[in-house]
């Protein structure tokens, strides 16, 4: 496990004074607060897999088993999370104002959507552009049953009490230029031994504008800063800038921080903030959550997945077993780029890992594929073995629960995807079938939340819970 008796490497460019002087003391102690992560607590849920834990019928999506819908007010593409707070199961949702002039946070009830709390959070005066694609609450928050942590970019990162709303501590001190807005979305770090932390990536287009924090998530102090690797300041500031989700790695005995930013990605060691390891694959705009592989999922090494983003777009299987880090030529203790494709890569969506071996894409023009992960540090994955062409465009990143796959565009389309070996035997490779079509009343750009036995969805305008029981009449 990680040696925790090495003291954080605290921000070097921030006093003592500040520190204290940004960070809001929590309400009440650290001990009292129950941070237990919620059943769906992040972006696309536990450690930002995809997957909820209850099998749903591929027809789902009907006006029939929508159990309740809500007006959203403001904008946001800040994906719904879920947990089960002081009164129940509540879904947590950021909003802006279009102008980014005000920056807030939702409470609904799970089972009826009832409003539980408005708290109007961050009012900036003068905020930075932020592209027409993009808003000013696009990133994910992190839901506990006590406190529920947002993060609006350089405009502000907070604790909430999960009961009223109510700010147990905030900062508003990082700077950053995101120069398209901010997008990415936060991780909460907890195990023995290490104090629970909130680690947020700044990726911007600015000199010092890459690089990475972790925050005590009593206190919301500073307890380290990793700048991204100075190789990323040769590349014209437009390509500097990334949107992507941390998540945790099992990685031998180490639990480390997989995080990807422009030209590469990032094996953080959680309690120092040092650089373990950096694999470069090249690319910028990465939006997603790096997917991490274990050899139960029928692969021969653990290894790591994560896709570049755009210049050039493309997936890329990070390997960190020790046998092939040696058979690519580096260092035992190294990651390696087993393979990178472009074929099948999206821009925005997160992959979605298959048990059996292969991950499921979708890009942004709606093409669904199943790619080939393999097993070979010399370059047998990244093949397409399956390939549905979806209709619409999409940024919101595939779910699966039990063997369906959900999928929701831009204009409307929600369309669901099984998987199976449809034609050629039992020996040939599993192909992607679509199982059900339909179309909303408006496009979709957050992905859903897997909860309760059902679908959270949040649209342009609203959030919605579809479930297989139906409305609650």
């Amino acid at each position: 496990m990680i040696d925790t008796a090495r003291p954080p490497s605290v921000d070097p460019h921030m006093s003592s004074a500040l520190l204290l002087a940004a960070a809001v003391a929590f309400a009440a102690p650290a001990d009292d607060l129950d941070l237990t992560p919620g059943a769906w607590p992040m972006f696309r849920g536990p450690n930002g897999v995809g997957v909820g834990a209850d099998p749903l019928p591929a027809d789902l999506i009907r006006p029939e088993n929508l159990r309740w819908q809500v007006d959203v007010p403001g904008r946001g593409w800040g994906s719904p999370v879920v947990a089960d707070g002081p009164e129940g199961p509540t879904v947590y949702v950021p909003t802006a104002t279009p102008d980014g002039t005000q920056m807030d946070v939702l409470a609904y009830d799970l089972a009826t959507g009832e409003e539980r709390w408005v708290r109007k959070l961050f009012t900036v005066a003068e905020p930075d552009f932020t592209h027409p694609t993009n808003t000013y609450a696009s990133c994910t928050p992190v839901a506990t049953r006590d406190v529920v942590f947002v993060h609006f970019g350089k405009y502000g990162t907070a604790a909430l009490d999960t009961k009223n709303g109510h700010t147990l501590w905030e900062r508003r001190d990082f700077e950053c230029d995101h120069f398209r807005g901010p997008a990415s979305s936060p991780l909460l770090v907890q195990f023995d031994g290490l104090s629970p932390r909130l680690i947020v990536p700044f990726d911007g287009v600015g000199e010092d504008d890459q690089y990475v924090v972790a925050l005590d998530a009593a206190t919301g102090e500073t307890l380290w800063r990793t700048g991204r690797d100075p190789e990323v300041q040769d590349v014209v500031p437009d390509l500097r800038k990334a949107y992507g989700t941390p998540v945790l790695a099992e990685v031998g005995d180490r639990t480390l921080v997989v995080t990807t930013g422009a030209i590469a990605t990032d094996f953080l060691d959680p309690a120092t903030g040092e650089r373990v390891w950096r694999v470069k694959h090249g690319g910028m705009n990465s939006g997603s959550a790096p997917q991490v592989l274990q050899s139960p999922l029928g692969v021969a090494s653990d290894a790591v997945l994560v896709t570049t983003g755009d210049a050039p777009t493309s997936l890329a299987l990070l390997a960190t077993d020790s046998d092939l880090t040696q058979t690519k030529g580096a260092a035992a203790s190294d990651p390696a780029l087993a393979w990178s494709s472009n074929a099948g890569a999206p821009k925005r969506a997160t992959p979605l890992l298959l048990s059996l071996g292969q991950a499921v894409t979708v890009d942004d023009g709606g093409v669904a594929s199943m790619v080939a992960l393999g097993s070979d540090v010399d370059g047998d994955g990244g093949e397409v073995l399956s390939r549905v062409r979806l209709g619409d465009s999409y940024w919101s990143s595939p779910v699966r629960a039990g063997g369906t796959i959900f999928t929701f565009g831009k204009e409307g389309a929600a369309t669901t995807l099984e998987t199976g070996v449809f034609r050629g035997g039992a020996d040939a490779p599993p192909e992607l079938k679509v199982a059900h079509k339909s179309t909303l009343d408006e496009g979709v750009w957050a992905t859903p939340a897997l909860v309760g036995g059902g679908l959270v969805l949040r649209t342009e305008h609203t959030l919605r819970f579809y479930h297989p029981d139906g409305t609650n009449e």
